[in-house]
This record gives structure tokens, C-alpha cells and sequence, in this order.
């Protein structure tokens, strides 16, 4: 990573409605309540390579379906 004297890229300025971790030993989904009422939905992705499987989001509602396919 480049140097930044006046900022870190990796520092988020805002509450994101979804944060997705990749590369995860499963799928999983969770809701946290954070400050104020703020809603953010955590979602582990597996491993496509070693699980076959992947995950939609409905970006309306946040609901999430995991999907496997035969590797």
C-alpha cells in the first residue's frame, strides 16, 4: 500500500448498509444494530474455489440466498 500522510484509505467515513467479507471457511449473515438504529448486514462469503458456492443479495430488501453449483 502506498503512504498517505493526510488520510488512510482503508478507514471507512461512513456507516455502510453491507459489508461482505470474502473468503470465508462458510456462508453466514448477520444483523448488527449499531448507533442510533443504524442497521448493518455482515455477510461471509465462502470460498468459491473450495465450496462451489456464492451469494445474492436483493439490494432492496437485504435479504440473502446462498447459491452452490458442482465443482
Amino acid at each position: 500500500c502506498y503512504p498517505y500522510s493526510d488520510k488512510d484509505p482503508f478507514t471507512l467515513n461512513e456507516t455502510p448498509h453491507v459489508y461482505f467479507v470474502g473468503n470465508q471457511p462458510k456462508y453466514e449473515t448477520k444483523t448488527l444494530e449499531i448507533d442510533h438504529g443504524m442497521k448493518v448486514k455482515l455477510i461471509a462469503i465462502p470460498t468459491f474455489s473450495e465450496t462451489g458456492q456464492f451469494v445474492l443479495l436483493d439490494t432492496d430488501t437485504l435479504e440473502t440466498e446462498i447459491v452452490s453449483l458442482d465443482i
